[in-house]
């Protein structure tokens, strides 16, 4: 999102806006970016003709799902090396 990007003022009833806050929190993002993922999502399974009940989003894609599970998946690997490491050292000592 650019500076230049058009902005406007929302009214949000407080509850939503702190479960929006949290999932921003928790998805280690800004407030506005978790909003514009959550239009995203929306329209694109409106436009797949998806049906947007609670079960059904499961099937729909999310903007840069693969490359975030790629590094989700490096994360993983590089752990369970150390993890290796750390048994290997551990067993050493015995």
């Amino acid at each position: 999102m650019k500076r230049t990007d058009p902005q406007f003022k929302l009214r949000l009833p407080t509850a939503l806006k702190e479960k929006v806050d949290k999932a921003a929190d928790n998805g280690s993002r800004t407030t506005s970016n978790e909003i514009i993922r959550r239009l995203e999502w929306s329209f694109a399974a409106e436009e797949a003709g998806a049906n947007t009940t609670p079960a059904a989003r499961l099937t729909v894609p999310v903007p840069d799902h693969d490359k975030r599970l790629s590094s989700v998946e490096a994360a993983v690997l590089g752990i369970m090396a150390e993890l290796e490491k750390i048994n290997e050292t551990l067993e050493k000592g015995d």
